[in-house]
Order: C-alpha cells, then sequence, then structure tokens
C-alpha cells in the first residue's frame, strides 16, 4: 500500500554493464482499484474445446490533481464450477482467463480484486455464469483470412490497422456516400477486447473493452455501428466477434454519417497511401554524463482524442524506448488533434499484448522533415480523401517503400 502524498513518483537506476539509466515515472496513489460494475462470460471454442472466462474491467481513479492513478497492475482471482470448492487464488494481468474442461451451459463463479502499481487493492467482487459457444463471428475473428481488413473507408483510402501490424494502404474507388447497411438498433455488450475505429476497417481511435456496452445502430460486413460506453464515449465501429446481443433496445442516438472524420482526431498521419512499415525511433533521451535513459512508457486504450479534452484511460501495460542499449522503433499510425498522444502498434515489446493503443507523442521525434517522418517531407492533405473532406490532416509522404 503506498504510504506517502499522492502525487508523481520518479525512479532512476542504472545498469553499469550496458550504461544505460532506467527510469520509471508512477503514480503514488492511495486510492484502490474499483469496479463500476461486475460481470463475467465464459465463451467455449468449439474448435480448441477451450473456454475463455472473462470478468469486468477495473479502474484506477485519477488522482485529486486531476493525474491519471497509477494503473491496474494485476487482477486476482478464482473461480468454482457447478457449485464445487473454488480454485486457488491467481494473478492475471488481464481479465480474460482460460479455464479448462468446461461444457457448455455449465455454471462458472468467480470472485476477483484488483492492485494497482501503487500496491493499492480494492474490494473482492463475485458473479457467477453459464459456458455458452462462441458465436459463428468469434469463430471467424480467429482465422485471420477472414477478417476483413482491406475494406474501402468513407475517407477513399484503404488502411489496414488489423493488429498483425500489416498495414498496406492502397488508393481504391472514391466512394462519394456511404454504402447503405442493413440498421440493426439492439444493445450489445463487448466480450472480448477489440478496436474501435473511426469507420469499419480503417483507423483506430480506441480500444473497446470487456463488459462495455455498445448500443448498435447499424452494420455492414463484419462491423458494427453505434455508440460505444465505457471510456470510448462515442460512435464508431467494432467488429461483431468481440459482441453479444443483450437487449432489442437502446437509448440514445448516432449520426447518420458513419465515420468520424481524421480531422477531428488527428493532427499528422502516418502516410495515407502506401505499403510500408510505418516505423520511426524514439527519442534518445540522455542523461547529464550522456548515458541513454530507458524509461517505461505508459500504454493506454483510450483516450478520446475526438474530443477537446484528452485524457488516458484503460493502462493496458508499458512499452520500453531502448532495446539493446539502443533507441527502439515503433509502429505509428498518426498524432492526436492536441499532439499530446500518437496510435501506437505494441508489437515489439513484452510488456504489454500486442493492440494498437496510445502512448504520448513527446517520446517520439518531433513532427518536423528530419524528425517522425525520417526525413520525407509532410504535405498538407492526402491525396486519396473523398469527396467531402475538406479538412483532412497533414501526413507523411514517402516516396516509395522502406
Amino acid at each position: 500500500m503506498a504510504t506517502g502524498p499522492e502525487g508523481k513518483l520518479t525512479i532512476y537506476c542504472s545498469n553499469v554493464l550496458d550504461e544505460v539509466e532506467r527510469t520509471k515515472e508512477i503514480e503514488a496513489d492511495k486510492t484502490p482499484p474499483v469496479f463500476r460494475e461486475f460481470e463475467a462470460s465464459a465463451y467455449r471454442n468449439p474448435q480448441t474445446g477451450g473456454t475463455t472466462l472473462g470478468f469486468s474491467e477495473s479502474e484506477d481513479p485519477s488522482l485529486p490533481d486531476g493525474e491519471p492513478g497509477s494503473g491496474v497492475a494485476f487482477y486476482t482471482y478464482r473461480y468454482s464450477i457447478n457449485g464445487g470448492a473454488f480454485s486457488t487464488w491467481q494473478q492475471t494481468e488481464f481479465p480474460e482467463v482460460e479455464v479448462p474442461g468446461l461444457s457448455v451451459g455449465e455454471s462458472i463463479a468467480v470472485e476477483a480484486y484488483a492492485t494497482d502499481y501503487a500496491g493499492n487493492v480494492s474490494t473482492t467482487h463475485s458473479t457467477s455464469t453459464k459456458v455458452e459457444v462462441e458465436s459463428e463471428e468469434a469463430d471467424k475473428e480467429e482465422d485471420p483470412s477472414l477478417k476483413e481488413a482491406n475494406q474501402p473507408t468513407w475517407e477513399g483510402t484503404v488502411m489496414n490497422d488489423s493488429e498483425d501490424d500489416t498495414e498496406e494502404a492502397q488508393p481504391s474507388v472514391q466512394l462519394s456516400e456511404p454504402i447503405a447497411p442493413a440498421f440493426t438498433k439492439a444493445r450489445y455488450k463487448i466480450i472480448s477486447r477489440g478496436t474501435f475505429r473511426d469507420t469499419a476497417g480503417s483507423l483506430v481511435v480506441g480500444m473497446a473493452n470487456l463488459g462495455v456496452t455498445f448500443d448498435v445502430k447499424t452494420e455492414s460486413g463484419s462491423w458494427f455501428y453505434g455508440m460505444l460506453y465505457g471510456h470510448a464515449l462515442k460512435c464508431g465501429w467494432v467488429e461483431k466477434g468481440h459482441t453479444e446481443k443483450t437487449s432489442s433496445t437502446i437509448s440514445g442516438a448516432c449520426p447518420a454519417t458513419h465515420y468520424i472524420d481524421p480531422s477531428n482526431f488527428a493532427t499528422l498521419v502516418n502516410c495515407d497511401s502506401c505499403n510500408k512499415s510505418t516505423e520511426t525511433h524514439f527519442k534518445a533521451f540522455k542523461n547529464a554524463e550522456g548515458k541513454l535513459i530507458e524509461t517505461m512508457i505508459p500504454v493506454y486504450g483510450n483516450v478520446r482524442p475526438y474530443d477537446k479534452t484528452e485524457e488516458p484511460h484503460n493502462r493496458v501495460g508499458w512499452i520500453s524506448n531502448v532495446k539493446n542499449g539502443q533507441p527502439a522503433t515503433v509502429g505509428w499510425r498518426y498524432i492526436t488533434k492536441s499532439g499530446t498522444y500518437a496510435m501506437v502498434s505494441t508489437k515489439e515489446t513484452a510488456h504489454v499484448p500486442h493492440v494498437w493503443a496510445f502512448i504520448e507523442a513527446k517520446y517520439l521525434p518531433a513532427p518536423d522533415q528530419e524528425g517522425i517522418c525520417e526525413g520525407e517531407p509532410i504535405v498538407e492533405e492526402a491525396k486519396f480523401k473523398a469527396k467531402g473532406h475538406k479538412n483532412w490532416p497533414r501526413i507523411c509522404e514517402y516516396k516509395g517503400t522502406k
């Protein structure tokens, strides 16, 4: 448990072998994580025979000065099958675990509490659920060949921000109007972590977290469009395989324009139509002795870049700015409108699962010709924007591939 006053604490250490100084900034807070609600789901994969047990994600409240808390470090949980004895307590970094030997229809109860990076412990919550079979759409999600990653977007560009980090953006047919999809209008919930996008298969603008309510207004292919609650609080797109219907009624409404214009959340996009690995080096921070400083950079699932005030939420882990004693590289997609955060791929780190998420942009080179675009020019508008998009953000214009 944290014993000092609430506020930021920076820890410094050095390694005499590689002469790299390392720092890690943590939040010395006294407030434990909280569960706004506590629900569980259990889905059996008919192909593998495994069952994924998921429970609600905890949040770490902000500090009194408005700064984010230290973040949830791990969950401690145990479960009981069909009213039997509980398992031993176990720890997991994320609120999704595999439970062996379950069949569809069996009952499973789960108890869990969360611990933050400052050592504060939440109260223990409990709930129960029945094992269900994964939906057909969820099965498709397991097969990358069935994912509709390269779809025409309303911006007139094909962008692939799928989590295998294959970003092959090619010119496509100019779409002056969205394709008219069927209307669903039903309430769903998120049953597994997924990306939240500005339009189907396009730019990631946040994270759809387990248990969050999703009021679906319409659908197109393997994607749903609607209001995602939790820390997203925006109308956008989530793949169907991450959702489950809970009700035939919804509250609120989404705009008839089924996309979020990139000018509303980005100030600089990394290549609007190219075929390259969109990477850059982290800034090389050094101490007074000239030694490289390694920093464990917090990674957030949501910052709401489309809002006037960007705030970090849903910390998913850490990413290092140093690898093998040198500045590491990171895949990035765009800088948020305020310039505060960058959407990056966490593929090359062991401190966080492979997701598209946000880090503070101050750890990346400045957006000039010798900075984040690695010497390539920045142009003021994309070449392949669709009709009606007058304010597309600036882009890094790469000539050929790298």
